[in-house]
């Protein structure tokens, strides 16, 4: 009969490892540049946050032309690592984002720009596939999810964030946008992902009499 202790021993490495893992989420988080927001209300699961004008580079991810999500991210991924007319590298940031459309289905995808290349001017891409995106700023809805990038896993979250917007009677105008903030290895539990839906109004409507 095994001891207390040689049986502890197994649950003790996993929450160590567990632990490890959400440290080095956290510091790989903290050491990429972001977009900036105010929260300016929250509905529990989600926050209604305003965000500032951003610029970003964005590619097609429509299977049929472009091979998809990895296809997409390797474009990317060249343009940041010298692919554009100035052959710079440049700082990858966080997350990454995904438009869709009102099923989930994913369009494109796009690679904010840090600031530092903003204010310098942001350079042409080499491959006519990648462009210069700029996203306008406004009130967004957010609900953070979990599980791994699929589109069900995707639809699962946009429903329930419009769910949530409809009984705080929020109008929300366009196609949501999903964020990805963790490499493929990181653990399901430690993951932040997001679902945004830009708002018309954030604040509730007034019941009608």
């Amino acid at each position: 009969m095994k001891s207390k202790r040689s049986l502890l021993l197994p649950v003790i490495g996993g929450l160590l490892i567990l632990g490890l893992s959400w440290a080095g989420c956290k510091t790989s988080r903290a050491g990429y540049e972001g977009p900036e927001y105010e929260v300016t209300k929250d509905y529990g699961e989600v926050e209604i946050r305003r965000y500032e004008e951003m610029v970003g580079v964005a590619t097609s991810m429509a299977p049929q032309k472009s091979g998809g999500r990895n296809s997409g991210f390797g474009r990317l991924f060249r343009y940041i690592t010298g692919a554009n007319e100035r052959g710079e590298k440049i700082a990858m940031t966080s997350p990454v984002f995904i438009e869709s459309d009102a099923e989930a289905s994913e369009n494109a995808m796009l690679f904010l720009m840090p600031k530092k290349t903003i204010e310098a001017g942001v350079p042409a891409p080499s491959n006519e596939a990648v462009n210069i995106k700029p996203m306008d700023g406004g009130i967004f809805a957010v609900l953070r999810f979990k599980r791994h990038k699929s589109r069900d896993a995707q639809r699962a979250a946009l429903k329930k964030l419009r769910e949530t917007m409809e009984t705080e009677k929020l109008t929300a105008v366009g196609d949501p946008i999903f964020a990805y903030y963790d490499p493929p290895w990181t653990p399901e539990l430690l993951r932040r992902n997001e679902v945004l839906l830009r708002v018309k109004s954030a604040e509730p409507r007034s019941p009608k009499p």
